[in-house]
């Protein structure tokens, strides 16, 4: 079992240029070991304590144009190559329902997933990088908060549009707490108004199109939902500002993070990085022109005649 990243790179290898190494055993299943769940666009296969997702797509390496990635980014962007290695991993184009606001009589239609370009914005950072601690930490507030309507793809969305909106120098492994509270915030401003833009598509509402495979459904998600994650949210935020402050006991661990330990080499060599590369950016970006241009205005007069 592959990633989505590497799935599509083995595609698009030539059959004489592939070569697959693995075990000459097969481990034995039980049948009983085997459970398929239907009633979603993929089938969840249980074998064991092991839970796949398979689904039948049509791939495509071409970019889709209803993306504003990666036009929305600018030359200047620290994570602008990232952006541009990402949108050249194509989409896949999945079976689904119709939405429930559509007035077509179609039973199915296609939806477009981009599962690599989600991948290669996962692994591009470390896992004890700021990005990732912050992402681990929101998915265990989501775990105690026991939200309904919030799956794990709305939280790697807000963390994207942070490392987005936020210079990279606000990023050093130090920094992980408060983008995890600026991140909760951003969660319940989207909980309230019911809505969280998709990083790839403009008219994508993340938080109606991908919700917890747990809970219900979308169509039958109401403002009752969103208004009672919203309220977890904001209580658990409440409740780590009493604690800060020695009005509450101890609230539930969140992931390990280094704290107190002495930085490590590669912490050292970010910190030191980001700051220059930021400064190398900004000295290259080109300035307002300072020189004015005058525009005037030539009025010709039409020819005199003249009365012999």
């Amino acid at each position: 079992m592959v990633d989505a990243d590497i799935l599509s790179e083995l595609l698009a290898t030539r059959p004489d240029s592939q070569l697959f190494v693995g075990s000459a055993c097969a481990l034995p299943l039980r049948q009983e070991s085997v459970a398929i769940v239907e009633g979603c666009p993929w089938i969840r296969l249980h074998v064991g304590g092991v839970q796949l997702k398979l689904a039948l797509a049509v791939t495509s390496e071409n970019w889709p144009s209803g993306s504003d990635l990666p036009s929305r980014l600018s030359l200047a962007h620290p994570d602008c190559l990232l952006v541009q290695h990402a949108c050249l991993s194509g989409c896949a184009a999945v079976a689904a329902a119709p939405p429930p606001t559509s007035s077509g009589s179609r039973a199915t239609c296609w939806q477009l997933w981009l599962p690599a370009a989600a991948a290669v914005f996962r692994h591009h950072y470390a896992a004890r990088a700021a990005p990732r601690r912050a992402e681990r930490a929101l998915a265990a507030v989501r775990a105690i908060a026991r939200l309904r309507t919030v799956s794990r793809h709305a939280l790697r969305t807000l963390v994207w549009w942070r490392l987005e909106e936020t210079p990279s120098a606000d990023w050093a492994p130090k920094s992980a707490t408060r983008h995890t509270l600026a991140l909760l915030d951003a969660l319940v401003a989207a909980l309230r108004q019911r809505r969280l833009r998709c990083y790839f598509f403009p008219a994508v509402n993340v938080l109606a199109a991908s919700p917890r495979a747990t809970w219900r459904p979308a169509e039958q998600l109401d403002d009752a939902d969103y208004a009672w994650d919203a309220d977890a949210v904001e209580g658990y935020l409440r409740r780590l500002l009493n604690a800060a402050s020695g009005l509450a006991g101890p609230l539930a661990p969140l992931p390990s993070w280094p704290g107190e330990e002495p930085p490590t080499s590669w912490q050292i060599v970010e910190e030191a990085l980001a700051p220059k590369w930021a400064a190398a950016v900004r000295a290259v970006t080109p300035g307002a022109p300072t020189r004015s241009v005058t525009i005037t205005r030539l009025r010709i007069s039409p020819p005199r005649s003249y009365t012999l």
